[in-house]
């Protein structure tokens, strides 16, 4: 890696023509994780149209979504894993950790394939369905908005 600071920095999913931003954390070992999905403070809309999703939206240094093309380029020709950070309005961590992670091109809908999850987000994370990236339409009397996301509704409940 050459560097072990966490931040903003230009990778290439695909070859050269298809460089992008990302952020990267330099922290979690194994040291170098491309993160795809950044939210803290919820200034940044994720009610998003496909498009949106596909290509990725936000600031890579603050909120954002990578783009799902650039997750397929990532990792469809290569050993990937996946790791899910979760932290509460209490600052209670949690996370999973998948063994394999690929998503699909678009055609598959982005499919989602992960493998054997290890973590303390047991019941959050444990039943992840494999499955095609899904958004819901609602109704809006300006424009139309979606919910964009692999797990289904039931299984990102909590009590």
């Amino acid at each position: 890696m050459g560097s072990a600071v966490n931040g903003v920095y230009t990778i290439f999913p695909a070859g050269e023509v298809n460089a992008t931003k990302a952020y990267c954390d330099m922290t979690v070992e194994p040291e170098g994780w491309t993160i795809f999905q950044r939210r803290m403070n919820g200034l940044t809309d994720f009610y998003r149209n496909w498009e949106d999703y596909k290509y990725g939206f936000g600031k890579p240094n603050d909120e954002y979504w990578l783009g799902n093309s650039y997750v397929h380029q990532l990792t469809k020709n290569r050993d990937c894993q996946l790791r899910i950070d979760l932290v509460n309005w209490d600052n209670l961590a949690r996370y999973a950790e998948y063994e394999q992670f690929s998503i699909g091109d678009e055609n598959s809908g982005y499919r989602l394939s992960i493998g054997t999850y290890s973590g303390n987000a047991d019941v959050y994370l444990r039943s992840i369905v494999p499955r095609e990236f899904a958004y819901r339409q609602f109704p809006d009397k300006l424009r139309p908005y979606y919910q964009i996301r692999w797990i289904p509704l039931a299984q990102t409940k909590t009590s």
